[in-house]
């Protein structure tokens, strides 16, 4: 599927002629990556803080761990970082001691809100 590159181009900035073997609905134009730059919020931008705090914080090292978050979370720790997923229906509380260093979602980190993920250490 050809990823809209930018909002106000023909065929989202994907090639230079402006046509498309797929289709390309007209709401694709918020998930242009010029959009989504812009946006502090996106997913672009999440990814973004992402790849730099797994640079910072060696997220891609060790082995993966998974944890016990209870039946609403999935939770897994890799090296120092521990990850929780909230997919239940109330917020979770955070373990004490927990130091957020990356949120899915803006929360005050204490009580991680349903459909948010957040990336933390301990001391």
């Amino acid at each position: 599927m050809p990823l809209p590159w930018e909002a106000d181009a023909p065929a989202y900035g994907f090639n230079d002629t402006g046509l498309s073997w797929l289709p390309q609905p007209a709401e694709w134009a918020t998930y242009a990556r010029d959009v989504e730059a812009a946006d502090s919020t996106s997913t672009l931008a999440l990814y973004t803080e992402l790849l730099a705090a797994r640079r910072e914080h060696g997220f891609g090292t060790g082995s993966l761990v998974w944890e016990d978050a209870g039946a609403d979370a999935v939770a897994f720790r890799r090296g120092d970082v521990h990850v929780i997923a909230n997919l239940g229906t109330a917020p979770l509380a955070l373990p004490a001691g927990a130091t957020v260093v990356l949120r899915s979602q803006p929360f005050d980190g204490s009580d991680l809100p349903v459909d948010t993920a957040v990336w933390y250490t301990t001391a």
